[in-house]
């Protein structure tokens, strides 16, 4: 229990702190207003009926509630207050209010095995000894199995708590695995006792088979002995294999137990199906691979929370992937970064990090160049020849809507802000060697 305590007095507010410093000021107002609009809008209103004095203009805004929004203006007047809606939202949905559940689960959980280890110790001294025994399963695949199980929880846990990545359905499905513990130790027990059980009948057949059939006078006695001597011999076999089963029951529920979930889970499945003759198709995620920085074993993250898609990667809340994932918020980033573009390029963005246009920062950048700096459209013109197959290319009005577009979509709005690129007003060269001056960032036009 210690890591966890560790983790909600320590490692909780550490997580929080990496949020709330990479979400500062603008970067944070445009995180509310792409993922949480209605409920920051909320928030402001109450603000205004508790009695902020807000400017004419965004108070009228926020009495309108069907009206347009002009969030450039509700931005600074909301400026002094995001950072208390953002941590009345981080608490909702990841508030330490969330663990108490499945801690008192886990807890009593582990308490309850930690007792039937203790019964089934028992049962392997003797059976008058043995005052409860659980199942058919022998006592040492139940213990193998719990002890696994805990290993597991204890393992995993530590893991996740130094990574500050613990989430609730850890903790839940940390008190699932130890619950099952016993249901898998009976599977696997079944199992092995009845290839155990059959090849002790083999064994037993074929000592049979070697017996003469036929034998007269003295040999029958003889026989007879030698039947006795057999007999036994088979029996010594037969609990010779049995033993072996349990031993073999053992490991295998130990080791099983050992599983991470998703492993775990294909595991029961695939033993079901078997039995059912019905064929396991896996779930892939090789769209995900084409993302830079992807992993098989980040993959496996991803499909375990139900992401599958590059689409779901562009329009996932950023902070609820990380705490979900337990990947590093800004590495979350740069995989939304690289899902806008892809999502209006498709397989072509591979071509496009070849040049330097990988992700959605640096499509922001060109747009905002000042339009004395003619180099927008030379980008524009590289992209084209970039993407372009066997002799086809797409319309240089098409590559501009698109960067427009990319550049227009909120997460890289948000981005944006996160990590300016330039500060204001200095002076840089343009591609075309002329100097020009860089504009505060701003949202781009649509086009006409």
């Amino acid at each position: 229990m210690a890591p966890f305590i560790h983790f909600l007095t320590h490692g909780w507010y550490d997580r929080y702190g990496e949020f709330r410093n990479s979400l500062k000021d603008d970067a944070l107002f445009a995180y509310l207003q792409r993922f949480w609009s209605t409920r920051l809008l909320e928030a402001l209103r109450d603000y205004k009926d508790a009695g902020v004095d807000f400017n004419e203009r965004a108070s009228q805004m926020l009495v309108d509630k069907g009206g347009e929004k002009d969030w450039t203006i509700l931005k600074d007047a909301a400026r002094p207050y995001t950072e208390n809606v953002f941590r009345r939202i981080y608490l909702d949905q990841y508030g330490l209010g969330a663990f108490i559940a499945p801690f008192l689960f886990i807890l009593i959980i582990t308490y309850i095995n930690s007792l039937l280890v203790t019964l089934e110790i028992s049962c392997t001294a003797s059976a008058e000894a043995c005052f409860l025994h659980i199942g058919n399963a022998p006592a040492p695949v139940v213990i193998s199995a719990l002890s696994g199980a805990y290993m597991f929880t204890v393992a995993d846990s530590v893991t996740a708590i130094r990574r500050r990545s613990l989430n609730v359905s850890d903790m839940y499905w940390y008190g699932l695995r130890q619950f099952l513990a016993i249901p898998i130790a009976e599977v696997f027990a079944g199992a092995a006792g009845t290839s155990a059980a059959g090849t002790g009948a083999a064994a037993v057949s074929a000592l049979a088979a070697s017996a003469p059939a036929a034998v007269t006078g003295a040999a029958a006695v003889a026989v007879g002995a030698s039947a006795g001597v057999t007999g036994a011999s088979a029996a010594a076999a037969g609990t010779a294999l049995a033993a072996a089963g349990v031993a073999t029951a053992a490991s295998l529920s130990f080791a099983v137990a050992l599983l991470p979930i998703d492993v775990l889970l294909k595991v029961i499945r695939r033993f079901a199906l078997t039995k059912l003759s019905i064929t396991l198709v896996d779930e892939q995620g090789d769209q995900l691979l084409k993302l830079s920085g992807m992993t098989s074993p980040l993959v496996v993250g991803f499909l375990s929370e139900g992401v599958y898609s590059i689409e779901q990667v562009a329009y996932m809340d950023p902070i609820v992937l990380a705490i979900r994932t337990g990947l590093p918020f800004g590495l979350i980033l740069r995989f939304g970064a690289q899902a806008i573009v892809r999502r209006h390029f498709g397989d072509s963005a591979d071509k496009l990090a070849d040049i330097g246009f990988s992700d959605a920062i640096a499509f922001y950048d060109v747009l905002n160049r000042p339009p004395t700096c003619s180099c927008y459209k030379e980008v524009c013109s590289t992209i084209q020849k970039a993407i372009g197959k066997d002799n086809t290319t797409l319309p240089v009005e098409v590559v501009d809507m698109k960067v427009r577009h990319i550049v227009g979509e909120g997460y890289t709005q948000m981005l944006a802000k996160l990590s300016p690129l330039a500060p204001e007003a200095k002076t840089r060269q343009c591609v075309g060697g002329a100097p020009c001056q860089v504009a505060e960032a701003h949202a781009p036009a649509r086009p006409t």
